[in-house]
């Protein structure tokens, strides 16, 4: 590996780790109904997950239906599936969400400024925050078996968070 390369690198190493155990800012988006959604009215109740997603993401059409078993399955977990696709593409995102059902809550941010707050290059980008709001855990991309570390961490800080409230 070059030195450009090691920097590069480390440089992305950084900017991953500063967002990591920090705190996001509150943000508002609509969801499929046109109704306005914020971030802090699903903070206090457990994990927050984030899912940064596009229609046109062929690993996002994979982790979606992985998202919805997890959002079926773990009561203390909201799920804020955030579409990308631009304005154009709306109404297909819309569609897409409709006809799969899906129990998590999507919203949409066609012009991308909630991804570009929280510096999402890549799609799929998985965030869990805690009930406050503090990023735990960021994931890129999606294999299968993914969904398997995903749910271990959700474990994990649930089991903290029980820890510390007890």
């Amino acid at each position: 590996m070059n030195k450009k390369m090691i920097y590069m690198a480390l440089a992305l190493l950084m900017v991953t780790m500063s967002l990591l155990a920090q705190q996001v800012n509150d943000f508002t988006l609509t969801d499929a109904n046109n109704n306005e959604v914020k971030l802090s009215d699903h903070l206090g109740k457990g994990i927050v997950i984030l899912d940064f997603w596009a229609t046109w993401c062929q690993p996002c059409m994979k982790l979606l239906p992985e998202m919805d078993k997890i959002q079926s399955e773990f009561e203390d977990v909201t799920i804020l599936a955030i579409n990308v696709d631009t304005p154009r593409l709306l109404n297909k995102a819309k569609a897409q969400v409709r006809s799969q059902k899906y129990s998590f809550l999507t919203l949409f941010d066609t012009n991308q400024t909630v991804m570009k707050r929280f510096q999402v290059t890549t799609i799929p980008h998985t965030f869990i925050l805690d009930s406050t709001g503090k990023i735990l855990f960021e994931h890129t991309g999606y294999s299968k078996g993914d969904e398997v570390e995903l749910r271990e961490k959700i474990l994990s800080f649930l089991q903290n968070d029980e820890e510390e409230t007890e």
